[in-house]
């Protein structure tokens, strides 16, 4: 049986994630020396893969986390 619902995740879930520190300062517009001095200092919520090195982040998360910088 065929569920459009559960076909449809994979993608969206691909979709949310962005990796690597160049491709993070993209998101949010920031210079790549300023992404990782966020990264750094916990600013923003950021990940790696078990046995990776690569940086990954959720755009979903990271919208989140600057709107409530943005309210503080």
């Amino acid at each position: 049986m065929d569920n459009p619902d559960i076909e449809a995740k994979p993608a969206a879930l691909a979709d949310d994630i962005v990796w690597g520190v160049e491709s993070i300062a993209k998101e949010i517009n920031a210079p790549i020396n300023r992404t990782r001095w966020l990264i750094r200092a916990k600013r923003i919520p950021v990940f790696k893969l078990p046995g990776g090195r690569q940086i990954l982040a959720s755009r979903k998360a990271l919208r989140k986390a600057f709107k409530s910088l943005a309210a503080a």
